[in-house]
């Protein structure tokens, strides 16, 4: 994920417990919102929402996320660095 040096949209990728994920947000001041989407073939399956802050070169927050049938739901706070 790239965050754009002001108010602007961000995209990234992801991987882990939920699989392999795009996402899709918005940066507005410190604040960053957007969606988690399963990329093509992804095996598990989950869809999700991220609230989050950057601090600095830190972005810190929540992610909340289900898989489609909404039966398996998880819910992680995070945190990323620069590198």
């Amino acid at each position: 994920m790239t965050l754009p040096a002001g108010d602007g949209a961000v995209v990234g990728k992801a991987s882990g417990a939920l699989g392999a994920q795009a996402f899709a947000g918005f940066l507005e001041g410190d604040r960053l919102v957007g969606s988690l989407a399963p990329s093509a073939g992804a095996s598990p399956e989950f869809w999700g929402v991220v609230e989050a802050k950057r601090e600095g070169s830190k972005v810190t927050g929540t992610i909340r996320a289900s898989n489609g049938d909404g039966r398996v739901v998880r819910e992680a706070t995070f945190t990323l660095e620069s590198k």
